[in-house]
C-alpha cells in the first residue's frame, strides 16, 4: 500500500475511533491495534498522538466545510438554507462524543486553535454570506448589518457546543439546535420571510401545525 494510502486509512480510522469515543479514552497502542499494525509503524506516520488529533481534525474540518457549502448551494433560498446547514450539523453532533469539544480544548492546544480559526472564518463567511442573500430576497429585513450578525452568530454557536453551559446529559443536542435556529431567525426575518420560515419550523415541530 502507497504512503498516501496509509496515512489516508490511519487518519479515517482515528478519526472513527475520536468521534465515537473521544480524544483521551483513546491511546496509540490502542489506536495501532484496530488497525492492525504495530505501534512502531503508527509512530512512523506520527510522531506524537497530538500531530495525529491535529491531522484528523484538519481532514474533519475540510470535509465537512465542504459538505455546509454543498448544502447551501442547494437550497433555493436564505431561510432554507439555514434549515439545511442546521441539520447537517444536528446530525453530526448526534455522531460526536460529548466530551471531544472539551476535550480538545483542554489538552490538544493545535488542534483547538485550527477548529477556532477555521470555524470562525469559514462559519462567519457562510453566514455573512446567507445574511446578504436573505437581504437581497426580501426575506430578511433590510436595515441588518451582516458583518456584525454573522460575528454574532459564531460566538453563539460556541455557546451550544459548550459542556459547562448545556451539559450533554441535561440538554438533548436537536432540541438545543431547533430553539437556537428558530431565536435566531425571528430576530431577521422580514414579514415576508416570517412565513417561510414558520412552515419551516412546523415542519420540524417546533411550531403547532
Amino acid at each position: 500500500m502507497a504512503e498516501t494510502d496509509v496515512m489516508k486509512t490511519i487518519l479515517e480510522r482515528a478519526e472513527q475511533a475520536f468521534l465515537q469515543y473521544g480524544l483521551r479514552a483513546i491511546t496509540m497502542s490502542e489506536l495501532a491495534a484496530r488497525m492492525g499494525m504495530s505501534k512502531k509503524t503508527l509512530y512512523r506516520y506520527f510522531e506524537t498522538k497530538e500531530e495525529l488529533v491535529y491531522s484528523a481534525v484538519r481532514d474533519f474540518l475540510e470535509r465537512e466545510h465542504a459538505c455546509l457549502k454543498a448544502k447551501s448551494a442547494e437550497a433555493p433560498n436564505a431561510v432554507m438554507e439555514m434549515f439545511l446547514v442546521v441539520g447537517h450539523v444536528i446530525s453530526l453532533f448526534r455522531r460526536l462524543s460529548p466530551n471531544i469539544i472539551l476535550e480538545t480544548r483542554k489538552y490538544y492546544a493545535s488542534a483547538w486553535e485550527l477548529i477556532e480559526g477555521m470555524h470562525f472564518e469559514h462559519i462567519r463567511e457562510m453566514m455573512r454570506d446567507n445574511l446578504q442573500r436573505g437581504i437581497e430576497q426580501g426575506l430578511y429585513r433590510p436595515e441588518i448589518n451582516a458583518e456584525i450578525l454573522s460575528r454574532f452568530y459564531v460566538k453563539m454557536t460556541d455557546v451550544l457546543v459548550d459542556e459547562q453551559v448545556f451539559p450533554s446529559e441535561q440538554f438533548e443536542r436537536m432540541d438545543l439546535f431547533h430553539q437556537f435556529i428558530a431565536y435566531h431567525m425571528y430576530g431577521i426575518v422580514s414579514a415576508k420571510g416570517r412565513k417561510v420560515l414558520e412552515r419551516q419550523l412546523k415542519k420540524i415541530g417546533c411550531l403547532p401545525s
